[in-house]
């Protein structure tokens, strides 16, 4: 009565198919059918199949449904034992919402610490092009034409440094700082360090 919202006397003359969702009401009667062919104690649905049942007022909530036969002067009966079982699916839907946290923390954690490892060579490989740099500029004198390059080189290395502080900072779990910025040089730069790899039409 308290689980389906009907008295007593409601159900003793109710069609068990009004204890159906709609949706299920079709194959129900060849599934009871099937039943009581071998009537034997047993839980309904498959494995891993989720059942529903439908209240008086028409809301339909997950259930736990067993069956067992029960001879009778009228023949062979079925007790059938419900159970609501919204609170256990709810429990087990954010058991799996946590276990999903703590694998993507744990996910998270791994990423941070092989991104460290990478950055701190990043770094090494960084400060070998960065010294190279300052002395090449040194070695060509102030009107050598490869100054130019050495010197996009030298700002593609600076960019590159703030990259691996910024990888460094993901994996130690630093607030990033953040700055304003002028941007059309940094766009000018951009351009320039794009133009020898990018196709003549673009």
């Amino acid at each position: 009565e308290s689980l389906f919202g009907c008295t007593r006397e409601e159900f003793m003359d109710l069609p068990v198919d009004n204890l159906v969702p709609q949706v299920a009401r079709s194959s129900h009667a060849a599934l009871r059918q099937q039943y009581f062919s071998n009537a034997v104690p047993r839980a309904m649905g498959a494995r891993g199949t989720s059942l529903s049942a439908r209240r008086k007022d028409g809301t339909i909530f997950p259930a736990d449904i067993s069956l067992s036969p029960m001879q009778s002067d009228e023949g062979t009966l079925v007790v059938a034992t419900v159970r609501d079982i919204s609170e256990r699916m709810q429990a087990e839907a954010q058991r799996k919402g946590l276990e999903a946290q703590l694998f993507q923390a744990q996910k998270m954690d791994a990423i941070g610490t092989l991104s460290g490892g990478i950055a701190h060579d990043f770094n090494n490989i960084l400060s070998a092009i960065i010294g190279n740099v300052k002395l090449a500029r040194e070695d060509v004198g102030p009107d050598h034409p490869a100054l130019e390059s050495l010197a996009e080189i030298g700002k593609a290395s600076d960019r590159a440094k703030d990259l691996v502080q910024q990888i460094l900072a993901f994996s130690r779990r630093q607030m990033p700082q953040r700055r304003a910025i002028t941007l059309p040089p940094v766009i000018e730069e951009v351009v320039k360090l794009m133009r020898a790899t990018l196709p003549a039409g673009i």
